[in-house]
């Protein structure tokens, strides 16, 4: 429990340091510590405290409400982990699709020939 001085500072200081979920579940904590935020100053706040490249996809969309911010910071932290959990195959499940693809390329090679 924060009191209100320690919320102001709690809220100057936070960034989104893992998920966007993450982020907005913290605001909001601390936004309960502070009645007099305006909507306005919490989604000031929210954007700036985004990691950059969700910042800006933000801003580009031009949100007028908390609930718009919240909605496409989300929609892009989740398109960014899918395409993440894509790319992070085990380095021999990487290796054995290379070595297939190579095959399948040599196969069609010697076919043509």
């Amino acid at each position: 429990m924060f009191n209100h001085r320690e919320a102001r500072n709690k809220l100057a200081e936070l960034k989104q340091r893992t998920t966007v979920a993450k982020l907005f579940e913290d605001l909001q904590e601390i936004c309960m510590h502070i009645p007099e935020i305006t909507e306005d100053e919490k989604m000031d706040k929210a954007i700036r405290a985004l990691q950059p490249h969700i910042c800006e996809h933000v801003l580009a969309c031009e949100p007028t409400t908390m609930q718009e911010v919240q909605r496409l910071a989300l929609a892009k932290d989740g398109a960014r982990a899918s395409i993440n959990s894509r790319l992070s195959l085990p380095r021999a499940q990487l290796d054995r699709r290379l070595d297939l693809e190579s095959l399948r390329l040599q196969d069609g090679y010697h076919r043509l020939k």
